[in-house]
């Protein structure tokens, strides 16, 4: 099998059967690095991540055609054009194929997830607060608490917008955080939520649904679309978005990986 080398958005959206994944983590005017199965429905790209840096990402509706790009050279060469070890987003049913192919490092499960509804009006919502820069140390101290494993990195970047939950002070003093969120620019220039949290002694009140609401409503607004992702084994998140319109596209397994040492 001979893979095609692509660099345009229309050819990745055309070879990987217009997956949801390329039409909204990619930005249609932007040229981008990547592979393409002869027989269409599976493309590798490297996607840009604002956290993790180069990730390349094999996404299709053929997981046939996905797991015979992933035995091909030029995916290792694009994978390692600049390191010996490189991260790597497959299908999670391709985890096997991974393992075959190269020397697993560390990673995780994740889903990705879209919605271009706009969500039901959540109860708490009303309770909801823009947070500004100001709010950046708490929020971190808060994430790094509540969330360790969160994408979530308040005010790094420009174009962030972070909300939440506040609990009401005593004599005029602000109170505790309860709950907080953000949405921000990804790739493709759409919204994408990150570092949606809850206070473990105030979940269960419809405050993740709150705040995913008031930042969902926007972007499905201005873009037609917001993106998420969320470890695979949260399952009450998993809930709370689903219920608010999102829908799994696809779960990755991502990992860092390095090349086998060759036998002979």
């Amino acid at each position: 099998m001979r893979v095609l080398r692509i660099g345009t958005y229309a050819e990745a959206l055309a070879a990987s059967g217009a997956h949801p994944f390329v039409r909204y983590e990619f930005a249609p005017e932007a040229p981008l690095e990547g592979l393409a199965h002869p027989g269409g429905g599976a493309v590798a790209l490297v996607r840009h991540s604002a956290k993790r840096g180069a990730v390349l990402s094999l996404i299709g509706r053929r997981l046939d055609a996905l797991a015979q790009m992933l035995a091909q050279p030029e995916v290792a060469e694009l994978l390692f054009a600049e390191a010996r070890a490189g991260l790597i987003s497959v299908p999670a049913p391709l985890l096997d194929d991974l393992r075959e192919r190269f020397r697993l490092g560390p990673g995780g499960d994740w889903e990705w997830m879209v919605t271009t509804v706009n969500p039901p009006l959540s109860s708490a919502e009303g309770r909801v607060l823009e947070l500004g820069p100001e709010w950046a140390e708490r929020l971190i101290a808060f994430l790094a608490q509540h969330n360790p494993r969160t994408d979530g990195e308040p005010f790094a970047r420009a174009g962030q917008r972070w909300v939440g939950v506040v609990d009401d002070g005593v004599a005029g003093a602000v109170g505790e955080l309860a709950a907080c969120g953000c949405a921000e620019p990804n790739q493709g220039g759409i919204l994408a939520l990150a570092g949606i949290t809850v206070r473990p002694d105030r979940r269960g009140e419809g405050l993740g649904a709150a705040v995913t609401a008031a930042l969902t409503r926007p972007g499905v607004r201005a873009d037609g679309a917001v993106t998420l992702g969320m470890y695979a084994d949260n399952d009450s998140a998993r809930r709370i978005y689903h219920a608010l319109g999102y829908r799994t596209e696809v779960v990755f397994a991502s990992r860092v990986v390095t090349a086998r040492e060759r036998r002979g």
